[in-house]
């Protein structure tokens, strides 16, 4: 009966570890939706993308989302209307996204010798009237076919930092101009509206106060990287609202109790001699970064607001302790420390951020493996291979327009080389993308973890 006994005490600690509970939810997503980000090359790089799945998958890991790039390079209004219903429109969204203008802009008009022209300022205000027109038809017809519509305002064109790239003075400026556009379409939608325009041009002020060549932008003044792509990811979130915790800890070591517990399950507490222990489930893992991004981070003061995994220890007796986690000793702290909340997410020693790190790998999977795939539609757009009806003529056409070597843009030539290859994997290439996103969902699930807090000798 002993034998019997013991196993059903076991069996009945798995639902106490099995799920951990969550306390917060999303603002805007549901669990299952269909995320669809719509764009120009920004888009299609992948690295807001990137991080915002990050930021999504590592929050709430029960909530497993499903991210569709559907940017391409060189796109504008008139081609993401050109391809709404062949190539946007048959995945049911649930949630559109959209950021567009930076081809729209004309940054040729921009340069120093188009400026001087009379002309000049009766052209800009010409595609600005053609951008708010084909803008509006966007908006419309993806806010009526999602549950929402997040319009973003343009990313910036880095007009204020110091490099060899030519400086199209003015860009800027009017991007901005879009933006506001592009809040007036909003109201008429009910959209959400995330100000990328402010963030960045906010953040390069910053950094040029020490720094005039650092930027959020590449050095083609146009393409944020992976710094850039967390900047805009940072402020996707705080515009949408989102949760600032990955769960709240607190233990009172007079009364020997549980002071609270969010968004975490907390069972097994122990006192022992000074020591402090426990086992809890949180819901959620810390948002992983890198060098760089801390450095960014500096001018956003995105982390310490909304990357919160507080663990606090009220009543202790004055002294240092250590803090352990799975028997791995992960820091020392005062009293003090304790008494006020140590933020765990800052802590890159704990297994917790280890995990949440493999989730980042898969997550930068993710965006490599949906930009290649995008390529295929970039390619038939770019190569005008749509008026071929089957995927057999499509490629035959790309060998020849390949071999014939009269496409200048090298980064279009690549593509149209690399098609043939490709497309009889586009199907496949679409599931894998997919699959990427379900494996990083399973690598967020939350684990128990041992943890100890016991006096420094």
């Amino acid at each position: 009966m002993k034998k019997y006994a013991a196993i059903f005490s076991a069996l009945a600690l798995i639902p106490l570890f099995a799920f951990a509970k969550q306390d917060q939810t999303s603002k805007v997503f549901k669990s299952g939706d269909n995320v669809c980000l719509v764009g120009d090359s920004i888009t299609h790089g992948g690295f807001y993308t990137e991080n915002i799945a990050l930021f999504y998958i590592t929050r709430f890991p029960d909530m497993e989302l499903k991210f569709h790039n559907l940017g391409i390079s060189g796109d504008s209004c008139g081609g993401i209307l050109a391809r709404m219903e062949d190539d946007i429109k048959p995945i049911k969204a649930d949630i559109y996204t959209l950021m567009i203008g930076m081809n729209d802009v004309g940054r040729g008009k921009f340069s120093d010798a188009n400026r001087s022209k009379p002309d000049h300022m009766q052209k800009v205000l010409n595609t600005r009237e053609n951008y708010s027109k084909r803008l509006g038809k966007i908006a419309s017809v993806l806010a009526q076919n999602s549950r929402r519509l997040i319009l973003f305002t343009p990313s910036i064109y880095d007009q204020t930092s110091e490099g060899e790239t030519e400086n199209l003075f003015g860009v800027n400026d009017e991007l901005k101009v879009y933006g506001e556009i592009g809040r007036e379409i909003a109201k008429k939608h009910n959209a959400l509206v995330v100000d990328m325009w402010g963030q960045m041009e906010a953040a390069n002020a910053k950094l040029h106060q020490t720094d005039k060549k650092k930027s959020v932008i590449s050095k083609d003044r146009v393409h944020p990287r992976d710094p850039g792509g967390y900047v805009m990811a940072a402020k996707f979130v705080e515009d949408l609202g989102e949760p600032k915790f990955v769960s709240r800890m607190e233990i009172d070591a007079a009364k020997k109790s549980l002071a609270e517990s969010f968004n975490a399950d907390v069972s097994g507490l122990k006192f022992d001699g000074g020591k402090i222990s426990f086992t809890a489930l949180e819901a959620a893992l810390p948002y992983p970064t890198t060098k760089e991004k801390d450095e960014y981070d500096k001018v956003i003061n995105f982390l310490p607001e909304y990357n919160r995994e507080i663990l606090r220890i009220r009543n202790l007796e004055d002294g240092k302790y250590s803090l352990s986690i799975d028997g791995k000793k992960v820091g020392e702290y005062s009293a003090g420390e304790l008494s006020d909340g140590i933020n765990l997410a800052a802590n890159k020693k704990t297994p917790q951020y280890a995990q949440a790190r493999e989730v980042a790998k898969l997550c930068s999977q993710h965006r490599a493996q949906s930009s290649q795939y995008r390529g295929i539609r970039a390619t038939e757009f770019f190569a005008k291979l749509r008026k071929h009806k089957t995927d057999e003529e499509r490629i035959e056409a790309a060998k020849k327009i390949a071999a014939e070597g009269k496409i200048k843009n090298p980064y279009v030539f690549g593509l149209v080389k690399k098609y043939p290859e490709l497309k009889p994997r586009q199907k496949e290439m679409e599931k894998e993308v997919l699959e990427i996103i379900k494996r990083a969902y399973a690598a967020a699930q939350p684990k128990p973890h041992a943890f100890e807090i016991a006096p420094l000798k």
